[in-house]
């Protein structure tokens, strides 16, 4: 019933009651307000986007309806998130501390450094000393794989202990009933003791990388441009293996969300959430 025939309707049977005529023409526009609050509530609730991490977190089914992100995109969402560079330096408001981020990056180049001092052996010195000591790639290359793969390994830790933007993302999806002051300050709390472990164990490291690195060059003093050149070289491998290897996932998950009527696939999407532990 509009207003208008709600008003004819009570002069009607109310001629003489202006006041109740006046009252309930009031109920009636705020009963029509409300109604039309709530379907503006529905509508932004239906418009809202979702951010790359909220997308690439979404559950097999719940990505079918709503992820419709091209390849590139899921790619570079992914990459942004994975590679030390991208996420560093091109990834703003992403809810994570840019210093924290910084000093990460920083300490994985350090970490670098110290594993390939660890990696040197006896064989690898001969053939430096064989070589006249010259850099030789193919010599080096098994040395500088191990080398990723730990740092990788420390790395999965470290994001452990910095991703705040993990915490903001479950207070944010917490239902409303649950979301309160006392839930809050406990996810902060859990915030700010990682973030204090980070500090000490990163630190500790530190001191044991500048010992390392120090002694070492002090003994090798022949080896240091080899060792220089061996740091840099797995450092940009480090840079270059995840363009690589971040197709595998994309092209799982991409695959899996294009089978909207079988609904099959969700092998495939689980799969393609092991590689990116972050």
């Amino acid at each position: 019933m509009s207003t208008l025939e709600f008003d004819q309707e009570i002069e009607l049977s109310n001629p003489n009651n202006e006041d109740d005529i006046k009252e309930k023409c009031e109920d009636n526009l705020k009963i029509e307000d409300k109604f039309k609050i709530k379907e503006k509530k529905e509508e932004v609730k239906e418009t809202k986007t979702l951010s790359d991490f909220e997308y690439n977190d979404l559950e097999y089914l719940e990505a079918i309806e709503t992820d419709n992100r091209n390849f590139f995109r899921v790619y570079w969402s992914i990459l942004r998130r994975e590679h030390n560079i991208i996420f560093t330096f091109f990834n703003w408001n992403d809810f994570n501390i840019f210093i924290i981020k910084l000093s990460k990056l920083f300490f994985l180049i350090c970490t670098d450094m110290t594993l390939n001092v660890f990696f040197f052996s006896d064989e690898s010195m001969h053939n430096i000393y064989v070589s006249g000591g010259q850099f030789n790639f193919f010599d080096q290359i098994t040395q500088m794989f191990f080398t990723i793969m730990v740092s990788q390994i420390l790395q999965i830790f470290l994001n452990f202990l910095t991703m705040t933007d993990i915490q903001y993302y479950h207070i944010k999806n917490l239902p409303k009933e649950q979301l309160n002051q006392e839930k809050i300050s406990s996810v902060l709390k859990t915030i700010k003791c990682k973030i204090i472990v980070y500090f000490i164990f990163t630190f500790i490291l530190f001191f044991f990388y500048w010992y390392a690195i120090t002694v070492f060059c002090a003994v090798y003093v022949n080896t240091q441009k080899i060792f220089i050149v061996d740091s840099l070289s797995s450092f940009i491998m480090g840079l270059l293996y995840p363009f690589l290897l971040y197709i595998l996932p994309t092209g799982l998950r991409f695959l899996s969300l294009l089978a909207t009527e079988k609904k099959n696939l969700e092998f495939l999407y689980s799969l393609s959430d092991i590689i990116p532990f972050f």
